[in-house]
């Protein structure tokens, strides 16, 4: 059965309401798929965080200038351990800007290396990774929502 590419990128706008936009689709072949799935591209985030406490301002602030092109070392996380190596990665923070501070909640822009565990920095991953955020600002952080808003390379 044929695909019509313009109806399907339709009903996926129709359906997903502003949640996510597709654009130009078209078909791929299986080198395409390949050299896509090995390709290292840079990626941006937009991190909601949630504190256990309440979320300082300036603490969260200065966290995330010191994040700046920081190396930060990741032993495989947990959640994906079962299916991974068990092994410690470093993986650079290229950028980080907080975007809101309201009580226990608080975005960040995150712009990181191919391959960070974005959830493991905020959380720290029980020691697993380090620096983290939640280390950092003294508070037990988690990730409410994660976002890829820019994806960088070739």
């Amino acid at each position: 059965k044929k695909i019509n590419l313009s109806v399907l990128e339709k009903k996926i706008n129709v359906f997903a309401k502003g949640s996510v936009v597709v654009k130009s689709l078209r078909f791929s072949d299986k080198k395409e798929v390949i050299r896509l799935k090995n390709a290292d591209f840079k990626k941006t985030y937009r991190v909601l965080i949630h504190g256990e406490k309440l979320i300082s301002k300036e603490k969260l602030n200065e966290a995330a200038q010191i994040l700046q092109d920081k190396l930060i070392s990741q032993r495989t996380p947990l959640r994906v351990v079962h299916r991974r190596a068990d092994l410690v990665r470093e993986k650079k923070v290229i950028n980080c800007k907080v975007e809101s501070v309201a009580g226990h909640n608080a975005k960040l822009v995150v712009e990181t290396d191919p391959g960070m565990y974005v959830k493991e920095l905020i959380s720290g991953d029980m020691g697993r990774t380090k620096p983290s955020v939640s280390e950092m600002i003294d508070n037990s952080c988690m990730v409410k929502e994660l976002d890829v808003i820019k994806v960088e390379g070739e």
